[in-house]
Order: C-alpha cells, then sequence, then structure tokens
C-alpha cells in the first residue's frame, strides 16, 4: 500500500451475500429518488447511492463480513491507526455501454495528505464486484504509485502507463466476486468503458464501496477532512466505525445510528467516527463539493433533514453571506421559536390555574402551590444545564475550540525581521532552499506521529530514500567489520554511499525544502549506518525514533502549541539529546557493539553510573551553522559534454528554450536512433512546446536552489516573442514558486516556476 497505493484482499464477501446485495442494488436503482442520487463523472449507465446498513438484510450480512474480515481490519489499523472511521457506505452500478471516466484521484492534491502530512486525513476505499469482473465490462482502471504525486496533470502519464484491474476477458481470469481492491484516493483511476458483447449477456456491472479514515482525536490528532472528495454515505451512517460493521444489525440500527450520525450519542464502549456536524462544519468552512453557495438553495429545498423543519425556522439564504449566516440565523431562530414555545406555555398554564382559583374563590390557592412547583423545577432544570454546559465546555473537543488548536495550519507563517528569525533553530534558517526531485533522499519531522498510522514512514518509500536504504542494506556489515581497523577504512565505506546519493534535503518550519551541508550529510549516513547490525544500536534507532516523535509533537501538536517558552524549552532539549547522545557520541555506540558492561559513561560519571539526560544544555546567544550549508555548487559543473546518462522515454530533462541557451525542464516523448529525443513541455495557458534535441545536448533534471542564476521568461501571448530578464534564486518553495532577485535591483515574490529558466556561463 505503501509503494502502490492499492492491494487486493481475497474472499471479503461470500457468494451468496454478494448475490443477494447485488440483485437488492439493482432493484433500489430504479427506486432512487432524486435527493438519494449520487453524481457520478460520466453518469450515462452509471447509478450511485448511499446505503443504510439495515435498510435490507443483505447489507448488514455484508458489512459483518467484511467487519470479520481479519487481513483487512489488521491491514487498515496499520494504515489508518485503531478502529478507523467508515467515511462512505455506497453502490455503482455501470450498465452495459457506459463510457470511461476521466483519471482522477478521489482527493484534491493540493488539499490531502500528499503535502501536509499532518494536516489532512489520509482516507482509503474499498471497491468489492458484487459479480466477476472482466476487461470488457470496464474494470477499473489504476495508475499505481500516483498517490505520491501532487501534479493535477497525470491524465496522459495515466493512459500511457495505467492497467485495468481485469485485464482478461475470460471468467477465468476475472476480478472475482467478492474480492476487495482497496486503493488510497490520493491515486489516480477511473472507471473503465463497459464494452457489451453481441454473442454473451451482459450484466450490469455492481460494485459495493466503502472508505475508511482514520478516527478524530481531538487533542492529539488536530487533521480534518481532505479536500476534493464527497465522503458519500447515508444520513444515518455518520459516525460509525470500522468495529459496528461486525454487528451493523444493532450497532448500526434506528434509532441509535440517528443519534449517533448527530453526534448526540454513541453506545458505552463503542469510539466516535466522523458525525455529520462535524463532516458538514469542516466542508462548509472549506468550501468543499456540495457545500458551495449555490448547494445552500438545493439544501433547502431538497434535503431529508431540511425538508423536515417548517418553511420558518429556515434562516435567510444570502448569496453575500452563504452558509454561515444561514446557520447562524436558523439557530437563531430554533432559539427564539423554544423561547416563545416556553414563555407561551407558562402564560397560558397560569391563566388556566387563575382562572380555576377565581371560580374557587380562591379556596385551595392553586397559583401560590404551582408558582413554587413552577420555580422548584425551573431551579433543578436550570443546575442541570448549566452543569451539563460546563461538562461539555470541558471535553476536549471543546477546549480544543476555545484554544483554536482543534486544526492547524499546514506550516508556521515565516517571520521576516532578524530578531525573529534569531529564536529559530538554524536548521529553518541558513540553508540554501530548493525544489525535491524524485532522487533527493529527504529527511523531515512532520509525519513524526504515532496519530497517523503507517504514515509515519512516509518519506521512507520516497525514491531517493529507498536507494539510501538499499545502500545501507548493502554496506552496514562491512562497516562493522572495520571497527578494528583504521578510521580511514569506516570513512571510506560513508564516502561510497555518499557519492551513491543526490542531494540531502530538509523541511524547515516553513514547509520549504533545505539543501543539507556536506558535513549532515556524513554524520546522517554514519548515524544510519552505527544504527544496523547490532542490538544496541537498533535499541538507540528506537530511542532515536521516540525523540522524533516527541520533537514533532512539541512542535506541531496540539498539546503544547499555546505555551512558547515550554515548547521552545522542549525543542531545546529534544535537539540536544538528539544531537549530542545520540550523533556526536557515535563512539558511544562502537564501544557497546564490543561489550555491554565496564562501558564508562563520561557524562554520567557524578550521577553513580546513572545515564545523563540533563535538559540543562544551552543554545549558544548567536545561532552558528555548518559553512558548508552556504556552498552552492558552480554553474560550470552542468556545462560541458552530456556524461553517458541512459535516457528513456518519460525521463524529466533540461533542454535550450526555443534555442536561447536558457534551460527549462521538459519530458522525452520519443527517442529515435538511440541518440536523438523529441521533448515536451506543457505551459498553463495552453501552449505546448515540443522540438527535437541531439540527447548529448540534453542534461538530467537537476531542480533550482537558491543562488542558482537564471532567467526569468516574459510573453505576452503564446505566439509573441519572448522577453528575457536575468537574475538569481532567493527562496525556492515546494510548491515550484520562487523569491527572485533580478540584476535591476527589482525582486519578484512567489514567482510561478514555469518560466524561470537556468542560466549558465557558456551553452552546452
Amino acid at each position: 500500500f505503501m509503494v502502490h497505493g492499492m492491494g487486493l484482499f481475497t474472499n471479503i464477501l461470500d457468494d451468496q451475500v454478494s448475490d443477494d446485495l447485488r440483485n437488492y442494488i439493482r432493484r433500489r436503482n430504479y427506486e432512487l429518488s432524486d435527493e438519494e442520487i449520487i453524481p457520478l463523472d460520466t453518469p450515462d449507465g452509471r447509478h450511485s447511492f448511499g446505503i443504510n446498513a439495515n435498510e435490507d438484510p443483505s447489507v448488514a450480512l455484508a458489512l459483518n463480513q467484511i467487519g470479520t474480515h481479519k487481513l483487512l481490519h489488521e491491514t487498515l489499523e496499520k494504515l489508518l491507526g485503531p478502529d478507523p472511521a467508515v467515511a462512505e457506505i455506497t453502490a455503482i452500478t455501470v450498465e452495459p455501454g457506459a463510457e470511461a471516466q476521466g483519471w482522477h484521484p478521489d482527493v484534491k492534491p493540493l488539499g490531502s495528505s500528499i503535502k501536509y502530512g499532518r494536516t489532512f486525513t489520509h482516507s482509503y476505499s474499498l471497491f468489492i464486484p458484487l459479480q466477476n469482473v472482466t476487461k470488457r465490462m470496464g474494470a477499473t482502471e489504476l495508475c499505481p504509485g500516483t498517490h505520491y504525486c501532487s501534479s493535477e496533470y497525470l491524465e496522459d502519464m495515466c493512459i500511457e502507463g495505467g492497467f485495468q484491474a481485469s485485464e482478461s476477458n475470460s471468467m477465468d481470469k476475472a476480478w472475482k466476486v467478492g474480492d476487495g481492491l482497496m486503493m488510497n484516493q490520493k491515486m489516480w483511476h477511473r472507471g473503465g468503458v463497459y464494452n457489451p458483447s453481441r454473442r454473451e449477456r451482459n450484466p450490469d456491472r455492481v460494485v459495493f464501496i466503502l472508505t475508511f479514515i482514520s478516527r478524530p482525536n481531538f487533542g492529539l490528532d488536530h487533521r480534518q477532512l481532505s479536500h476534493g472528495t464527497y465522503f458519500h454515505i447515508h444520513p444515518f451512517m455518520y459516525g460509525h466505525t470500522f468495529q459496528d460493521l461486525k454487528n451493523a444489525q444493532v450497532s448500526m440500527s434506528f434509532p441509535f445510528s440517528m443519534f449517533r450520525s448527530i453526534g448526540i450519542w454513541k453506545p458505552p464502549n463503542a469510539n466516535w467516527g466522523y458525525d455529520w456536524v462535524t463532516t458538514s462544519s469542516l466542508r462548509i468552512a472549506n468550501g468543499e463539493n456540495g457545500y458551495h453557495f449555490e448547494d445552500l438553495d438545493h439544501f433547502v429545498k431538497h434535503h431529508p433533514l431540511s425538508k423536515r423543519l417548517p418553511s420558518f425556522l429556515h434562516g435567510v439564504v444570502k448569496p453575500e453571506s452563504g452558509w454561515q449566516f444561514y446557520i447562524q440565523d436558523t439557530i437563531h431562530r430554533f432559539r427564539t421559536f423554544f423561547f416563545v414555545i416556553f414563555v407561551s406555555f407558562i402564560i397560558t398554564y397560569l391563566t388556566v390555574v387563575l382562572v380555576i382559583d377565581f371560580l374557587e374563590s380562591g379556596k385551595n390557592q392553586r397559583l401560590f402551590s404551582t408558582l413554587k412547583r413552577f420555580l422548584c423545577i425551573s431551579l433543578i432544570v436550570l443546575f442541570l444545564a448549566k452543569r451539563a454546559a460546563e461538562t461539555v465546555k470541558q471535553t476536549q473537543f471543546c477546549r480544543s475550540v476555545d484554544s483554536k488548536t482543534v486544526y492547524a495550519r499546514p506550516f508556521l507563517p515565516k517571520p521576516r525581521s532578524r530578531r525573529q528569525l534569531e529564536k529559530l533553530s538554524k536548521k529553518s534558517i541558513f540553508r540554501p532552499t530548493t525544489v525535491p526531485s524524485k532522487t533527493d533522499v529527504l529527511f523531515g519531522n512532520r509525519y513524526d506521529s504515532k496519530n497517523i498510522g503507517n504514515y509515519i514512514n512516509f518519506l521512507n518509500y520516497h525514491p531517493g530514500n529507498k536507494k539510501m536504504r538499499e545502500l545501507l542494506d548493502t554496506y552496514t556489515d562491512l562497516y562493522h567489520s572495520y571497527k578494528d581497523l583504521p578510521k580511514v577504512f569506516e570513512d571510506e565505506v560513508v564516502k561510497v554511499i555518499d557519492s551513491n546519493l543526490d542531494q540531502f534535503l530538509l523541511q524547515n518550519d516553513f514547509g520549504e525544502w533545505t539543501i543539507m551541508g556536506d558535513k549532515e550529510r556524513k554524520n546522517n549516513i554514519l548515524k544510519h549506518l552505527t544504527y544496523g547490525g547490532t542490538s544496541q544500536g537498533l535499541l538507540f534507532k528506537a530511542l532515536d525514533k521516540e525523540a522524533a516523535v516527541l520533537f514533532s509533537d512539541a512542535k506541531f501538536g496540539t498539546k503544547i502549541r499555546s505555551s512558547t517558552a515550554m515548547k521552545e524549552k522542549t525543542l531545546e532539549s529534544l535537539a540536544h539529546w538528539r544531537d549530542e547522545v545520540l550523533v556526536k557520541n557515535i563512539n558511544l555506540l562502537k564501544l557497546l557493539k564490543n561489550s555491554t558492561k565496564d562501558v564508562n559513561f563520561s557524562a554520567s560519571k557524578a550521577n553513580g553510573g546513572r545515564f545523563d539526560l540533563s535538559t540543562t544544555y544551552k543554545l549558544p546567544s548567536c545561532p552558528t551553522y555548518d559553512e558548508s550549508l552556504l556552498r552552492t555548487n558552480s554553474t560550470k559543473n552542468f556545462i560541458g559534454k552530456s556524461a553517458s546518462h541512459n535516457f528513456k522515454v518519460g525521463d524529466r530533462i533540461l533542454y535550450s528554450y526555443q534555442g536561447s541557451g536558457y534551460w527549462l525542464d521538459g519530458k522525452i516523448i520519443h527517442i529515435e536512433f538511440n541518440n536523438y529525443a523529441y521533448t515536451e513541455r506543457r505551459f498553463s495557458d495552453g501552449l505546448i512546446e515540443r522540438g527535437g534535441v541531439f540527447l548529448k545536448k540534453v542534461k538530467p533534471y537537476v531542480p533550482l536552489k537558491e543562488k542558482d542564476e537564471i532567467c526569468y521568461i516574459v510573453r505576452s501571448c503564446p505566439s509573441c516573442k519572448s522577453t528575457y530578464i536575468h537574475g538569481t534564486v532567493e527562496v525556492a518553495y515546494p510548491d515550484f514558486t520562487y523569491d527572485l532577485d533580478f540584476e535591476s535591483n527589482d525582486a519578484e515574490y512567489g514567482t510561478d516556476g514555469e518560466f524561470v529558466a537556468r542560466r549558465y556561463e557558456q551553452e552546452v
């Protein structure tokens, strides 16, 4: 799942349950109201709707078999954490002749965990066919690995490299009924075209779909729902988790499901999923699909919940104010309505009592006893209401809302003043920034959290990081075998690994990727070599990971984010512990390899031999940094004849833009005679530049970094002559935008990298 973004689980549903559920779904397709129909891409010949767990016995049985599938359960908990939430229960029916959908992910790349791993949730959809599916029936087409891509323009790549879940028209090799294909919602896919056969029966293709996300954990996990997906679900199915599937007949039945859905009540031993109030609030706040202003009028007129309310309780729908004003006005009207009901009841009741007393000439004095009883009851109700309000206010959710820590912005705003910058770690300041590429080795601490499942290891699956791990696996034993030889032998192993890796990049506090210096590269390689090969090294590796989690929680978590002093002290102590104890005391680990006794901890002699984890370390008054951090590679290294690089179709390369001598990145789309390539570059204004070039005239793609000399290309129109403005990169951001300083002393901030070309002293 972490490599390809998908996996297949066999025999989730048995044949009988699959057949019963399929027949029920096909019947329901003809009974759907307009409010129940879920809109789909390429809707002709496709039907979809949200399913209630207990609207038919076959649904509850299917959910039970899904909930009791051991391997599926274990996999989801490793990916998403304990007892993940159920975010979608739907079915899609595809009729013969339906066209193919467009390639797409289910969540927006720029509003998901691809770029903001601690801001947005990870989600997985499970597709279970309720009959065998062959290639001609339009089996789902998949584009593996694209869950790591934040680009919104991957359709051409998926057309070229994608494949169908079933590549055969033979029933023996079909996607089997009841087998579940689970995929990351960030992975690109599409429903295939259903090509009906003239000689065989053409059954509808019916797929049962569930989507899972990490369940909310307020106070520890401040991620929000990813953007782009609808999370289609029946109105009474919100708030449930994977455990509820095991006994769906009871735990997901009415009226309990209704209370669970709106966040009022759940069984004592159950967990909260995402209830309707939380889900809708998030989607309204982010302007998500189905919650734009134009959707508000449809909600008021057609949503089942809205249709049950009298018109006088609906808030005013104003184009300039939208959902927020409508909700506030509706709440105000409810409050006014119940207050009027309450006052009317009191006045009516007291009037009746007064009339009775008048008719009885005040013999029983009912008015006085009624007022006394009413006052006592009101005081009791007021006391209970106040206690209930205080209890709710003390919940982690409400405290998180009050402190504005329930959800967090993706990255910190970057300070502009030098004084503010000096308060930050040198790792966030004195490094040139760049844009990461596929072959770079990435380091960051935003994924160091135990609340995001296996995504704590997300960066380990980046291609550059995988290559580093492979090299470490190859050379670790050799490195440890040199322990009794001069240090030069160990240094040579480090050099060999270092020479086979590209840039080492560290993500700073502001989301920028910064280039590590030579000393830090060596320390990182040395640390990981030392961690391998011995049980003591593995122990220190585990301790380092725990320290990384604590460091990340202190920096990005909600517990101490509001306390600046506590946060700074915690980060200072953890950084000292990791750098001083686990990195600079590498020799200690070498001693541990030879003996587990008679080891002198020089820092802890005064503590009776105890291992000193003191937090008395003081940062220097002025930030210091490795001089190699400011070194940039000479542009002349790029110049000259091309090395023997084996280019292939699809490679990203650098080529001269319109023969100007200014170098943009493009893609090889065709190679002839092993020495000539056709290249392509797509621009956002619709222009596609294609050309041909000898392979010896191109170079492998190299990302821009700070201090690189550039040329900013200005075009008034696609066919207009270009103007070239010389300058340098001041800051490089991860989204391919740059701050530029021009030779004319002008500057541009947040410039789109589309027309930022490399500039060299002589042409290739």
